[in-house]
C-alpha cells in the first residue's frame, strides 16, 4: 500500500509544472518579439486575446503580470539596470510606481 501525498506536495508538483508551462509560452512571446517586423503583431495578439477574455481574468492578468513588470523595470532603474536599451521603459516605469506600488485591484 502506497501513502497518499499531501496536498501540499501535491500543490507544489501543480505548481512546478504550471510555471514551466508559462515560462515555455513566455520563451514563446519573446522569440516572436524578437523577430524583428513582428514586435507589434504579437503585442496586439497578446492585447486582443486579454481584452476578450472574462473581466475578472483582465483584472488579475493587469494585477499579477502588468503592474509587476513594470515595478521591475522600476526597480532596474533605481538599481541603475539601464541602458539605451531599456533605458525608456524604465523611465516610464519611475514615473508609474508611485501609482502603482500601492495600488489595489479587487477580484468579484
Amino acid at each position: 500500500m502506497t501513502e497518499e501525498m499531501s496536498w501540499e506536495v501535491k500543490k507544489a508538483i501543480k505548481d512546478e509544472k504550471t510555471k514551466k508551462e508559462v515560462q515555455s509560452a513566455v520563451k514563446v512571446i519573446i522569440k516572436n518579439l524578437n523577430t524583428y517586423g513582428d514586435e507589434t503583431l504579437v503585442g496586439n495578439a497578446i492585447k486582443d486575446e486579454i481584452a476578450n477574455t472574462h473581466r475578472t481574468l483582465q483584472q488579475g492578468f493587469f494585477r499579477n503580470v502588468i503592474v509587476p513588470v513594470v515595478l521591475q523595470y522600476a526597480k532596474q532603474k533605481k538599481e541603475g539596470w539601464v541602458d539605451l536599451r531599456n533605458e525608456d521603459s524604465c523611465n516610464c516605469a519611475e514615473k508609474l510606481e508611485p501609482i502603482l506600488k500601492d495600488s489595489y485591484f479587487r477580484l468579484i
